[in-house]
């Protein structure tokens, strides 16, 4: 496995990886709500795939495709959601902006994160954030064990945070398969957005293709 310091921090208390975690604030734990009978969801079912999506328009960009239909909603914690989208298959749409939280939500996750065979995250993050020597135009991906031989390897000083960058960090240091992936973008336009989805085809995720895409109207920030 060929990760450099600065690709993914695997101490979950480090600043790097929550970028701009305080430790002196205050604040309620947050716990884990169902939106079906806790007992009814069977905690010995084996998971095959994982997938983290994060970034503040992360549900809105999976709406229409990808939760569209038969995805269930199995718990919140925040604003982190778990959706079975088939029987071998878990969604996780990560849209928290407090990195006070991360690890505690994380920590409640773990049931998930670590059963399943392999997991793979997509963060989403603005392209002020990528830092190189030349910054290439439109959208950017990065990863960290790809399995995609055309995406080029996240470089130091990129790192990844949030609640994806919690995931990676679990699944490296168990020495469990996961592969990363790191979108950099200035606008959800329909070409970015098609690009998105594309690459959410390539990883397992499968949606109505015939669905009409459309840009989407941005938040004050991107991600965080």
């Amino acid at each position: 496995m060929d990760l450099n310091f600065g690709e993914i921090i695997v101490n979950p208390v480090s600043r790097a990886f929550f970028d701009e975690y305080d430790e002196n604030i205050q604040f309620n734990q947050p716990e884990i709500v169902w939106s079906i009978d806790e007992h009814q969801w069977n905690h010995e079912k084996s998971i095959d795939h994982f997938v983290v999506v994060e970034g503040v328009n992360a549900k809105k960009l999976l709406k229409d495709t990808v939760l569209n239909g038969t995805p269930k909603l199995i718990c919140k914690v925040r604003k982190v959601e778990i959706y079975e989208v088939d029987e071998a298959t878990l969604l996780c749409v990560a849209e928290e902006q407090d990195l006070n939280y991360v690890a505690s939500i994380s920590d409640l996750l773990n049931t998930f994160i670590n059963k399943a065979n392999t997991a793979t995250i997509i963060s989403l993050q603005r392209t002020s954030d990528f830092k190189a020597d030349r910054i290439p135009d439109g959208c950017i991906i990065r990863g960290i064990n790809s399995k995609l031989d055309d995406v080029e390897h996240l470089k130091p000083p990129n790192f990844v945070t949030g609640v994806g960058g919690a995931v990676s960090s679990k699944r490296l240091m168990n020495s469990q398969a996961f592969s990363c992936y790191i979108i950099y973008i200035d606008i959800f336009d329909k070409i970015t957005v098609e690009k998105i989805l594309t690459h959410l085809k390539r990883i397992g995720l499968k949606y109505d293709e015939n669905v009409k895409i459309q840009a989407i109207q941005e938040k004050s920030n991107l991600y965080m």
